[in-house]
């Protein structure tokens, strides 16, 4: 829902991803850490910092923070191997 919290709806949404017919899907450091800012703005060439935003956290807050381990658990348990052609 609308006011679901931000730390439920990421894994939920890649729970949906991992059922999807990818052969690969993958998940960012932002999404497990809830960043905010977000790089790599589309159509953006000046005024925008692609690729020079740092995440909130040390290496540390995302082993501790645990938003990692739920993406990854998220998408391991919802997970089918691809058909093969």
């Amino acid at each position: 829902g609308p006011d679901a919290p931000v730390n439920e709806v990421i894994p939920a949404v890649y729970g949906r991803l991992g059922v999807a017919p990818a052969r690969i899907v993958l998940a960012t450091l932002e999404d497990a850490v809830a960043a905010t800012e977000r790089p790599n703005m589309p159509g953006v060439s000046e005024g925008w910092p692609n690729w020079k935003i740092p995440l909130p956290t040390t290496l540390e807050g995302i082993v501790e923070g645990g938003g990692a381990s739920r993406v990854i658990g998220s998408l391991a348990s919802s997970r089918r191997p691809p058909e093969t052609p």
